[in-house]
């Protein structure tokens, strides 16, 4: 969490992220017409789509887009002019408001374990899409300290497959009390109804689903008293 906002952050991972080797998906994605649009999901998929050199060419001859202002940040860092993003930072509002056109060819690179709602929605519009899973994430199968996490009062996540990492830690570890006694805070509403199921107590979510709206959010809270 933000210092600035007077909090003491304590950091536990719920989930790794494991790359993937993508070349026989990468030659069937970069066979025939040339890409209108490359989407990247996450600061993740940029990362890893950056490192791969056959792709350089890709970015030079299509617009790019991130489902993010963080993704779009990343990917400015490292000269890559992005050309769009959502008004919401979800892959599903993207699919919907990206600018194609009948028969634009438009990759995807992402994760693996995202779902295919936004390629649904573009094969709708007309699209002809590409899905360049880049890596996975996996849960952290260890046991997670009392120690660690007894003084917590707030725990923040990203996406409902940390919500899902951090329950199985706490299943492994056998505690089995940590939810009554913190307060959720997700970003995005899909993250938090996967923390309602499982039984957390979550607050309002960030009006943009970036951690830096998360944090703005949560220091205008704790300034009112409300956590």
């Amino acid at each position: 969490m933000a210092k600035n906002n007077s909090f003491d952050p304590v950091f536990v991972s719920a989930l790794k992220i494991v790359p993937l080797d993508v070349s026989d998906e990468l030659n069937s994605c970069i066979y025939g017409e040339k890409f209108s649009w490359v989407v990247f999901s996450s600061s993740t998929a940029a990362s890893f789509f950056i490192k791969i050199n056959r792709l350089a060419r890709i970015l030079g001859e299509a617009r790019v887009a991130a489902v993010g202002s963080g993704t779009a940040e990343f990917l400015q860092r490292y000269g890559i002019r992005v050309d769009f993003t959502p008004s919401k930072y979800t892959t599903e509002m993207l699919a919907k408001e990206l600018p194609v056109s009948q028969g634009s060819r438009i990759m995807l690179a992402r994760s693996e374990d995202g779902n295919d709602m936004a390629e649904k929605i573009l094969k709708e519009r007309g699209a002809l899409t590409c899905r360049l899973n880049l890596y996975r994430t996996s849960f952290v199968n260890r046991p997670l300290s009392r120690s660690r996490i007894e003084d917590a009062k707030l725990i923040i996540f990203g996406s409902s497959k940390e919500v899902q990492g951090f329950e199985k830690r706490l299943t492994i570890s056998g505690i089995k009390d940590f939810k009554n006694n913190v307060i959720a805070s997700c970003i995005g509403p899909l993250t938090k109804k996967t923390a309602l199921n499982l039984g957390y107590r979550v607050i309002d979510i960030p009006k943009a689903y970036t951690y830096s709206s998360l944090f703005a959010m949560l220091g205008e809270l704790k300034n009112e008293g409300r956590i």
